[in-house]
């Protein structure tokens, strides 16, 4: 029994030979039998035949690298549900969620751009260079930055929302992790009107003060649905 992935290599091979090169195959099977009696026809189909066969095994080759690559958040999202332990569960809630909540994408196209600017050697300053960088093209995202301190750790975060259809959230977040200083404290900014505003006062808080000056590890981004 082939596992999800394996399967839909076989489909997209046998979609691409029968149907979207299938003229190549008729044309090809049609010449094959003239060709009983004219050897050129014979030899101009088996060539049809051959380019419908290799033609469909370099289009499954790039669906293979495509997954392989992603680069789109649809992709993402699919080769994550590929490779997981149960595939079939999986790919089937991902499609469940698109269905049900078209607007989850716009969070997921989030989440792929700031995977794109961010790894686990950046900062709490390339975290909100990067949130102002997605913002760029919006007068009034939904932003908010806070930071807490949970036992021995403080965490710096920010988020966009992005309203659904039905008044929800889709909480697209980012969070770094530090030691915690040797004060607790606690801060909360909302975007209220003025973006700009917001952000410089994100640079100027507490927070961002102390994670700009110590090293922070275990940057996560993810989804979080209200």
């Amino acid at each position: 029994m082939f596992d999800l992935k394996k399967r839909i290599y076989i489909i997209s091979f046998f979609t691409t030979f029968f149907i979207r090169l299938g003229i190549f195959l008729i044309a090809g099977i049609i010449l094959c039998l003239i060709g009983t009696k004219y050897w050129q026809c014979l030899a101009v189909g088996v060539a049809l035949i051959a380019f419908d066969f290799l033609a469909s095994i370099i289009e499954t080759v790039k669906l293979h690298l495509t997954l392989l690559r992603g680069g789109h958040p649809a992709v993402e999202d699919i080769r994550d549900a590929l490779n997981s332990v149960n595939s079939e569960e999986e790919m089937q809630k991902m499609m469940d969620q698109i269905e049900n909540n078209p607007d989850s994408l716009h969070a997921r196209t989030g989440r792929y751009f700031l995977q794109g600017k961010l790894n686990d050697d950046s900062t709490a300053e390339d975290i909100v260079a990067a949130y102002e960088e997605l913002c760029k093209d919006e007068e009034l995202p939904n932003l908010t930055y806070d930071c807490n301190c949970e036992n021995d750790e403080f965490v710096f975060c920010m988020t966009r929302d992005y309203e659904n259809s039905e008044g929800e959230y889709f909480q697209l977040r980012t969070t770094i992790r530090y030691d915690r200083p040797p004060k607790r404290f606690y801060e909360c900014l909302l975007l209220n009107g003025d973006k700009q505003k917001f952000l410089d006062g994100v640079r100027s808080s507490k927070g961002y003060k102390y994670a700009s000056e110590n090293k922070g590890r275990d940057l996560k981004i993810y989804i979080l649905e209200t």
